[in-house]
């Protein structure tokens, strides 16, 4: 209920700013169209990453977690060879390390391996 000496101009002028506004709302998302697209295909590439990137957090929380409550430092030392093992895993690695030693040659490896690209 619009209340008003003209109240026909009062709504005449309120759709016209209403299509006003859906046409400049068309003409930004036609303008748009590749970036929104592009941005969407990033989205959706990314996902399956985040998912795994949440996995490999939250497995690495629990292994720090018994590292906290190791009774030994042998059980210490084995709870960082498979924190190690873990951060290889997701790096798509199927590198399997026994000892920190052989973790530490592999990641020595792996990084002059990077910096040689």
């Amino acid at each position: 209920m619009v209340l008003s000496t003209n109240a026909k101009a009062v709504t005449d002028a309120i759709g016209q700013f209403s299509e006003s506004q859906i046409v400049a709302d068309s003409l930004t998302n036609l303008l748009n169209r590749r970036d929104l697209l592009d941005a969407q295909r990033a989205s959706a590439r990314l996902g399956p990453e985040i998912d795994k990137a949440n996995a490999v957090t939250a497995e690495l929380q629990q292994l720090f977690a018994k590292v906290g409550t190791a009774p030994t430092a042998a059980a210490a030392e084995e709870s960082y060879v498979r924190i190690l093992n873990a951060i290889a895993a997701a790096l798509g690695s199927t590198q399997s390390f026994t000892t920190i030693k052989e973790a530490e040659a592999w990641f020595r490896g792996l990084a002059v391996n990077e910096r040689g690209r």
